[in-house]
């Protein structure tokens, strides 16, 4: 297994006791002592919770923090989240902000990205993607 950044997505499948999610969670800990997560999926996990009023997940989410390695934005991220958004822009493509900024973030740190949201994601040059929900 490939040091992964695990998208906003494959934290709500956990979040919501998807087993196979688990599952794939425990074999990367066995192998990668921490979970790595951007900054962006934290802040889109917990608006979702605050949104919902999801007060005891709030809690089983920061449980979960203390298995995770937080990945901050740096300048190499953002450059490289600015110019894929402007290519596929000029493709007529858009993806959302947070969606290019995670992107951007495994690009910058070399992980593959674990997310069942292929189809935006397929279209970032260089991007390595590994869908836990499938496989």
């Amino acid at each position: 297994m490939k040091p992964t950044l695990i998208d906003s997505d494959i934290v709500s499948y956990y979040l919501n006791g998807n087993a196979d999610i688990y599952g794939k969670i425990i074999d990367y800990m066995e192998e990668y002592r921490l979970l790595s997560i951007s900054i962006i999926t934290y802040y889109e996990v917990l608006w979702g919770l605050y949104h919902k009023n999801a007060t005891r997940k709030i809690r089983y989410f920061e449980n979960f923090l203390l298995r995770c390695e937080i990945i901050n934005l740096t300048p190499e991220s953002i450059e490289i989240s600015a110019r894929e958004t402007a290519r596929l822009k000029q493709q007529g493509i858009t993806i959302g902000t947070g969606d290019m900024l995670i992107a951007g973030t495994a690009l910058a740190q070399g992980f593959v990205l674990a997310t069942n949201n292929e189809r935006h994601f397929n279209h970032i040059n260089n991007l390595e993607i590994t869908n836990w929900k499938k496989e």
